[in-house]
């Protein structure tokens, strides 16, 4: 039985699921015969329901506290849904933006870098999924990916700006390519907690942008006044969460102020129900990147706020660059995501040339998947 193990996703992050969602989605069909596997923390609950094996390794101070495991047979540990490191045939790091400065040395060695040297003496594939990358200026930072750069099989940047970034690394023996993300072809599914209308309006926060000074305040009154002002022209405002532990508070603590609006937030269940309930809105307000990615790749007319590269490279992969807010203009942006709203033709062909976009970018996922499986078959065989 083919063994995957898929590193960098996660359950509270919607982003995350999607693109666990999408690897196993592809994957079970490529081969029937394979089971998927992760390490902790993971729930009961989300490993049956996504049908993964939990791998015996979860570091605690660089130490695997559940080393003890190994002593036992794999048959009795598969009962427990467990298997070892060494049933691991190809490893998949889908971590969508997990290497550069903005996170700490100790997490990137953790997940990866340790294990690079066991990948390699049992010559385990590892191919690193479409993902943003960099900047790589902090030393400690650099150096722990190095090991990562240096010893993968095949890398997939997401944009311009990440492949930029792994060239000034140097030269390395991984085979380095360009890709979008690959959460474009995950089919959703229903929330039916949600009730959509032609009139619904989507805001996306993020957390992530309270952490910039500089903007904070401005991005909090932005949302604020798209809110009221679509509420106020008689549209049909609400806040979906996509993290449920960051963005909770934040979606309330939006709502303060705007006392007497009857403006709901969602939480759908799963990243699948996200992404439909995505691709029902009239329109979307999102800075969150994978609420970005369901927006533009079901051909809703979208807006987006930046705290990474990313979102600029994913606007500009769909030829829709000028929807970048501009938060030191929060009330000229605000304004015109309403003149948008009344502009039924200028919506039409926002949505028809965002489709056009869509099936372009879509091939390029299939292009991809071709690539893995291709060096999949090369260093399997």
């Amino acid at each position: 039985m083919l063994t995957i193990e898929i590193k960098g996703i996660g359950f509270n992050n919607k982003g995350a699921e999607l693109m666990l969602s999408a690897v196993i989605d592809h994957f079970k069909v490529v081969y029937p015969d394979v089971r998927f596997v992760v390490e902790p923390p993971v729930s009961r609950r989300q490993l049956k329901h996504f049908e993964l094996m939990l791998k015996a390794r979860y570091l605690r101070k660089g130490y695997n506290t559940l080393q003890f495991l190994n002593i036992f047979p794999k048959f009795i540990l598969h009962k427990l849904s467990i298997v070892k490191s060494s049933e691991v045939n190809i490893v998949l790091d889908a971590s969508g933006y997990g290497y550069g400065d903005p996170w700490a040395p100790g997490i990137i060695k953790n997940k990866l870098a340790l294990e690079i040297n066991r990948l390699k003496s049992t010559r385990i594939p590892l191919i690193l999924l479409p993902q943003a990358f960099g900047p790589f200026e902090k030393k400690a930072v650099k150096t722990a990916f190095l090991p990562i750069y240096n010893n993968a099989d095949l890398l997939f940047a997401r944009d311009e700006a990440s492949l930029k970034y792994l060239s000034d690394l140097g030269v390395t023996q991984a085979e380095v390519k360009q890709s979008p993300d690959f959460t474009n072809l995950v089919k959703p599914t229903p929330y039916s907690d949600f009730q959509p209308s032609l009139k619904s309006v989507c805001l996306i926060p993020n957390l992530k942008m309270l952490r910039n000074a500089l903007v904070s305040t401005q991005y909090l009154n932005f949302c604020r006044e798209v809110l009221e002002k679509t509420h106020n022209e008689g549209f049909e405002p609400f806040i979906l969460v996509h993290e449920k532990a960051e963005d909770t508070t934040l979606a309330k603590q939006l709502l303060h102020g705007l006392d007497g609006l009857d403006i709901p937030i969602v939480t759908p269940n799963t990243a699948k129900e996200c992404k439909w309930v995505i691709g029902q809105s009239h329109l979307v307000i999102s800075s969150r990147f994978h609420g970005l990615v369901n927006a533009l790749s079901q051909g809703i007319p979208s807006f987006a706020t930046s705290w990474s590269h990313k979102y600029q490279a994913l606007l500009a992969d769909y030829e829709h660059e000028s929807y970048l807010i501009d938060l030191n203009k929060t009330a000229d942006e605000a304004s015109r995501v309403i003149s948008l709203l009344k502009d039924s033709e200028k919506m039409t062909q926002i949505r028809n040339h965002l489709e056009t976009q869509s099936i372009k970018q879509k091939e390029l996922t299939r292009k991809m998947w071709k690539q893995v499986e291709q060096k999949i078959n090369q260093l399997t065989r």
